[in-house]
């Protein structure tokens, strides 16, 4: 996949990155997985002329293996979604192992909190890789387990591209009505709360 691991501690236009996915914006500072170099990495200051980049705390990257979104709550928590898991992967203690939220049948590789940056974040959301569905899982990984909400809709995770499958269904949650929304790329469609909303399911360009 090309790209290389470099430069923490240094300028964010010189670092060496491998498949970037899945990122946010917290407290200022961009959060994103360096998919194939199996971290988590944060930009300080978003980024750009001036501003450093570093790996998360070095304990936490030695539990990737091929890590594609990151998502933080209001606490600071954050969540993990790693396409060799069948867990969501939480930590609230940057140095401590971490907790494990149910994700399925498979790994999940996009997720979206319900209320992302807030504190009082309640569920986080998911797309199931194996199950070619979406979740919903509480945070606290003392309650019940998640359970599928677009099960058996049509929905596709991956979509292949010559040899490789690619990633290609993201989901985004409404922080204001609770609306999940998905970009299905594989099926050429727009989903919301489990119905198509954009799209005929046909590869084109029509419509404007």
């Amino acid at each position: 996949f090309g790209g290389s691991s470099s430069g923490d501690g240094g300028a964010a236009l010189s670092a060496g990155l491998s498949g970037p996915l899945g990122l946010q914006v917290y407290n200022g500072n961009l959060y994103f997985a360096d998919t194939f170099n199996a971290k988590v990495r944060v930009a300080y200051g978003c980024g750009g002329s001036g501003n450093n980049i570093a790996s998360t705390v070095p304990s936490q990257n030695g539990y990737f293996i091929t890590p594609f979104a990151v998502q933080v709550d209001g606490n600071g928590y954050m969540y993990v979604a790693d396409g060799d898991w069948g867990y969501i992967l939480k930590w609230e203690n940057s140095g401590d192992p971490p907790l494990y939220l149910d994700a399925g049948n498979g790994p999940a590789f996009s997720i979206a909190l319900d209320l992302p940056g807030n504190p009082n974040a309640s569920w986080v959301y998911s797309i199931d890789t194996i199950g070619d569905d979406a979740r919903v899982t509480s945070v606290d990984p003392n309650n019940s387990p998640g359970f599928a909400f677009f099960n058996n809709s049509g929905l596709s995770a991956f979509y292949s591209v010559g040899a490789h499958a690619a990633v290609t269904s993201t989901i985004f949650v409404d922080p204001l009505t609770g609306d999940h929304y998905i970009a299905d790329m594989a099926n050429h469609k727009v989903w919301r709360n489990g119905s198509v909303i954009v799209g005929t399911g046909v590869s084109g360009f029509s419509g404007d």
